[in-house]
Formats: structure tokens, sequence, C-alpha cells
């Protein structure tokens, strides 16, 4: 599992798990995200021409709460392979990861949670849906900016698997990405981003 987090998540899940070690009230669990299906991270490109889905499954990291009280302990870092982003077809591939995204450069694009609002601390109980929202910094194209993603998730106990799906807008050019001057009309500088997961305690 740890063979698909970097130095900088690795550091920082090693901090949790002290801590959490050290807690004697709190009851935390830490659940993985892996590469492959069912976890999806896809970007909607919407504009008066044409619309442009991206999309891979090379997400990875790690969600650390106690259930009993969300909001007492819930860290959380995840990573996308920006490097495999597929737009179904090759040669926008391409395009966009030399010119556009650099990925050669900025491979990974980062989330790292810093807070959390709109939620009691009980309410993850139950096997519910819940909403609320996160507070953290998303790292794209080697530019770090805030972000509120807002969060749908439900909590299996007994299987001990997380389902989220977090949905933001991100601009390109909040993070200093070109856009390509023969798709001007296509691309829009606002991309619509849908992020699906299922974590588990299972290694």
């Amino acid at each position: 599992m740890l063979k698909f987090l970097s130095n900088r998540m690795a550091m920082l899940l090693t901090a949790v798990t002290v801590f959490a070690t050290n807690s004697l009230q709190a009851k935390p669990v830490t659940m993985f995200v892996e590469h492959g299906k069912p976890n999806e991270v896809k970007f909607t490109s919407t504009a008066k021409i044409e619309t442009i889905v991206g999309v891979t499954d090379k997400i990875s990291g790690f969600i650390h709460f106690n259930p009993e009280n969300i909001t007492d302990s819930l860290t959380a870092m995840l990573e996308v392979d920006m490097v495999s982003l597929d737009t179904d077809n090759n040669t926008r591939n391409e395009h966009m990861r030399e010119n556009h995204l650099h990925t050669n450069k900025f491979p990974l694009s980062v989330f790292t949670m810093s807070g959390v609002e709109g939620i009691k601390g009980d309410e993850l109980l139950g096997g519910n849906e819940i909403k609320f929202t996160l507070v953290g910094k998303f790292l794209l194209h080697g530019v770090e900016r805030d972000v509120k993603p807002m969060i749908t998730a439900t909590y299996n106990a007994a299987e001990q698997i997380l389902n989220v799906l977090a949905t933001m807008t991100v601009k390109l050019s909040d993070h200093d990405i070109p856009r390509p001057q023969f798709l001007v009309l296509k691309l829009s500088d606002e991309q619509q981003i849908e992020i699906r997961f299922a974590a588990s305690t299972k290694k």
C-alpha cells in the first residue's frame, strides 16, 4: 500500500499515527485509497463548442478519522498521477501533458486537508449519507491554492469502508496553467473536478 505514497504523504501519515497512538480518548482509524477502480478522478471542461472530459484511476492517499467524532481528528491527503489523465484522444493527451500541465516537472497534484465545516461529530455513524465541506490546500502545476471541496460520504462500520464523492471547481489561471491556443474556444478556464473513492483499512 505505501508504495503508492510519496515521501510527503508518508511523513504526514507517520505523524498522524504517532499522534493517534498517544491519544487515550480518540478511537481513530486510518483508511487508505489505492490506485485502480472504483477510485476515479474526473475533470470536465465545458465550453461553447465542446465538452472535454479527462479521467484517471491513479489516485492514492489516506484518511484518518474518529468515526465517533469526525471533527475530532480528521486528517487526509490525496495524490493524483497527472501523467495518467486520459481525455480519450492520444494527440490531445500528449499536448495537454507536455505543453500545459507540464507533467514531466509536475507529475502529481496533491490535496492536503486542514479542516472541516458543516458537520456534527457523530453524523458519520449509522451508515447514513452525509454532506459537509473540507478545507484544505490543493497543489497543482507547482501552485498551491486554498480550496473547499464539497463532500458526500457514507461509512460502513462493519466492513470499515468509507465511500466519498468530492466536487470542486479549479481555475487553470489560478495555477498558472496556460490554456491551449488552438482550443481557446473549446477549453474553459474553470474545470469541474469530481473525485470518487472507497477508502478501506485493508492493505
